[in-house]
C-alpha cells in the first residue's frame, strides 16, 4: 500500500509580511526600455525598399516583394514598427521640414 501524500513544507525561513519588510532603494531602480527613434529618411528608405525590392523565386523570371519580416531582418528594425509605418505611409510621405503636414503636427491639429 502506497503512503498518503502530504503537502510539502517550504524550505527556509517564513516569508515576511509587507509591514515587516524594509525598503531598499537599490532594488527599486526604474525599468529602462530602449526607446528608438528613426529619421524621416530611414522610414522612407524602408518603405521604398518594401515597395520596390524584388526577390527572385525558384522559376527564372518570377519575383515577389519582400515581407515585412524580411525587411525587418534586413534593416534590424522591429516588424511591428514597420507595420505601423505601412499603416501611416501617407502621413510619413507627406511630412517634410516645411510641409503643411509638419506644421499641423507642430501646432497640434492632428
Amino acid at each position: 500500500m502506497s503512503p498518503i501524500r502530504t503537502t510539502k513544507s517550504k524550505q527556509g525561513p517564513k516569508s515576511k509580511s509587507i509591514k515587516q519588510r524594509t525598503f531598499n532603494s537599490i532594488d527599486s531602480k526604474p525599468i529602462h526600455r530602449p526607446q528608438r527613434t528613426y529619421s524621416q529618411n530611414q522610414k522612407l528608405r524602408v518603405l521604398t525598399f518594401l515597395k520596390h525590392h524584388s526577390i527572385p523565386l525558384v522559376r527564372p523570371g518570377e519575383y515577389r516583394h519582400p515581407t515585412q519580416q524580411e525587411v525587418a531582418d534586413f534593416y534590424q528594425i522591429l516588424q511591428r514598427t514597420i507595420g505601423d509605418w505601412v499603416l501611416r505611409k501617407k502621413i510619413i510621405e507627406g511630412v517634410g521640414k516645411n510641409s503643411p503636414k509638419r506644421k499641423e503636427e507642430i501646432l497640434g491639429f492632428c
